[in-house]
């Protein structure tokens, strides 16, 4: 009795809780990005992480009349009636998207000091890039707060 009970609660004591969130040198090693162009490639890759949620939103937003596709699928129909398991759903997509999204920002802020910029076009690249990877990191951060942050207004009563 104690082996079948063993057997059985091993599986439940080896899964765990964990955020899934990449780490910043799983990329490249640190002299892999030494040009500008190096650079521009990896804030493209995380330009192509980021998550589209765009059309999800949309179905949500839908309060008075539900579009043509949410009354003809039966998952866009239940975000639209805002059920927790669509809505769960989407979470569990959106979130990893955006913090891979922003590990590769951080990867690259971690490798821009050693870019070596020879020319003035060079350093007002590497000016830019790193203008950009904060803003893409502003931005991924700034949509997980629209997407699971409590509304403000909800502690003022």
């Amino acid at each position: 009795m104690k082996k079948i009970i063993s057997y059985l609660a091993a599986p439940l004591l080896l899964t765990g809780c964990s955020l899934d969130i990449p780490y910043d040198n799983q990329f490249t090693d640190p002299d892999a990005i030494a040009t500008p162009e190096n650079g521009r490639e990896l804030i493209a890759s995380g330009y192509s992480s980021l998550p589209a949620t765009g059309f999800d939103l949309a179905v949500l937003s839908d309060d008075f009349i539900p579009t043509y596709w949410a009354s003809r699928n039966p998952s866009l129909s239940n975000q639209y009636n805002w059920q927790p398991s669509a809505l769960h759903d989407l979470s569990i997509y959106a979130w990893p998207q955006y913090y891979s999204v922003i590990s590769t920002a951080n990867a690259l802020l971690e490798r821009l000091p050693g870019i070596t910029a020879a020319t003035d076009a060079d350093r007002r690249e590497v000016a830019d890039l790193t203008a950009e990877v904060y803003t893409l990191k502003a931005y991924c951060y700034f949509q997980l707060l629209r997407l699971f942050a409590a509304d403000p207004a909800d502690g003022l009563d």
